[in-house]
C-alpha cells in the first residue's frame, strides 16, 4: 500500500485492499512495516517491523505445556491466521529472520511447516527461527525437515533440566523429557540448526553444572545455548556433526553457519506499507551462584566457546 494523505499525526494508505487510515504514529515511522489490517475491529497490528532484528510472529496462543516461569499462560483457544501471517512472511523485507512463536507453534505442525515451506520456495533471502518445546517433532517428519529449504530454518528448544522428574516438573507435564529427548535427535537426524534454551531457576541452578556436561557431551549437535538468567548470552557455533542421543545412528554434519486505524475492507488482510506515493506457579529466579559452583560450571563447559561470557552474565544476574 501506498500513502495518499499524511500529517503529523497519521496517514491515508491506499492499494489494491482498499483505503486504510492510521492515527497516532508519523506515517514515516511505518516505511516499509508489515501490518494486519482488523476493519471489524478497528485495529492494525504491526506484525514486521523493517528496522527491527527480533520480528516474531505470534502462531498460537495455546500450549501442550504450563511452564512455572511462563509469563504468558497458555490459552484453551486458537485463532487461525496461518494464511495471512504467510502472506506477511512473503511482504517482509529483505533478509529478515522472522521468529515463530505461541503457545506451541508444532501443535499446528502441518500448516506451520507449509507456511515456511511456500515462503521459502519462493523467496530466497528470509529465514525462520522457531522457538518450540520439540516434543512433536516425530521419526516421520525426518526426510521433510532434511530438505535444502529447512538450511534457512532454526529450531529454539529448552531443557531445564537433566533431572527427568524436575524438567517435566518445570513444564507442566509428565513424560516432557522423554518427547523432548526424541524430538531432539530426530532433528539431528535431518542435519537441523539447533538452539538450546535453559532458564536458570533456585529449582535447577544446583544442577547446571551436570546440564553442561551433558549439553557439551550428548547434545553437541546443537549450535548454541542460550542462558536466561538476569541477561541473555550464547555460546556460538558448537559445530560438532555426531549426536549422542542415537550414537549407532550417523547422522550429517551442522549445514548452518499497534496503532488505530480503520479500512474499508471488512476482511483482515496484511499490507507493506510505503510513505512513497504509488509504490503456572512462578518459579523463583536464580539468587545464588557460588564460587564451587562455577567451577563445576566451567569444567563442564570447557570445551564450548564462549563460556566465560555464560559465567559473566550468571555473576552479573546473582548480585
Amino acid at each position: 500500500m501506498s500513502l495518499s494523505v499524511s500529517d503529523a499525526e497519521g496517514g491515508l494508505f491506499s492499494g489494491a485492499f482498499g483505503i486504510v487510515a492510521i492515527e497516532g504514529i508519523p506515517p514515516g515511522q511505518l516505511e516499509g512495516e508489515v501490518v494486519l489490517v482488523d476493519p471489524a475491529r478497528r485495529r492494525i497490528e504491526r506484525l514486521l517491523r523493517a528496522e527491527s532484528t527480533t520480528n516474531t510472529l505470534l502462531v498460537t496462543e495455546r500450549c501442550d505445556q504450563l511452564c512455572v516461569m511462563c509469563s504468558q499462560p497458555p490459552k484453551k483457544t486458537h485463532v487461525d491466521r496461518f494464511d495471512l501471517l504467510e502472506r506477511a512472511c512473503l511482504l517482509a523485507p529483505e533478509d529478515m529472520l522472522i521468529g515463530i512463536s505461541g503457545g506451541e507453534p508444532m501443535l499446528y505442525k502441518e500448516r506451520l511447516l507449509t507456511l515456511m515451506e511456500r515462503t521459502l520456495s519462493i523467496r530466497a533471502d528470509p529465514s525462520f527461527h522457531v522457538l518450540t518445546n520439540g516434543q512433536h517433532l516425530t521419526a516421520a517428519d525426518i526426510q521433510r525437515l532434511g530438505a535444502p529449504e529447512y538450511r534457512r530454518v532454526g529450531w529454539g528448544i529448552p531443557l531445564y533440566s537433566t533431572e527427568l522428574a524436575l524438567h517435566d516438573l518445570l513444564v507442566g507435564k509428565d513424560g516432557a523429557f522423554a518427547q523432548l529427548a526424541g524430538g531432539l535427535s530426530n532433528l539431528a537426524m535431518a542435519g537441523a540448526r539447533i538452539e538450546l534454551r535453559t532458564v536458570v531457576m533456585n529449582d535447577n541452578v544446583g544442577g547446571l553444572p551436570v546440564l553442561a556436561g551433558y549439553v557439551s557431551s550428548r547434545l553437541r549437535f546443537c549450535r548454541s545455548l542460550v542462558d536466561h538468567v538476569a541477561g541473555t548470552c550464547r555460546l556460538r557455533e558448537n559445530q560438532v556433526a555426531r549426536p549422542l542421543l542415537r550414537p549407532q545412528q550417523a547422522v550429517r554434519a551442522d549445514r548452518g553457519s499497534a496503532g488505530s486505524g480503520s479500512a474499508t475492507r471488512r476482511e483482515s488482510a496484511a499490507f507493506q506499507l510505503s510513505s512513497l506515493h504509488g509504490s503456572r506457579r512462578l518459579s523463583q529466579p536464580c539468587d545464588r551462584f557460588d564460587l564451587r559452583l562455577e567451577a563445576q560450571v566451567r569444567a563442564s563447559v570447557q570445551r564450548l566457546p564462549g563460556a566465560d561470557e555464560m559465567l559473566r552474565l550468571l555473576r552479573m544476574a546473582s548480585r
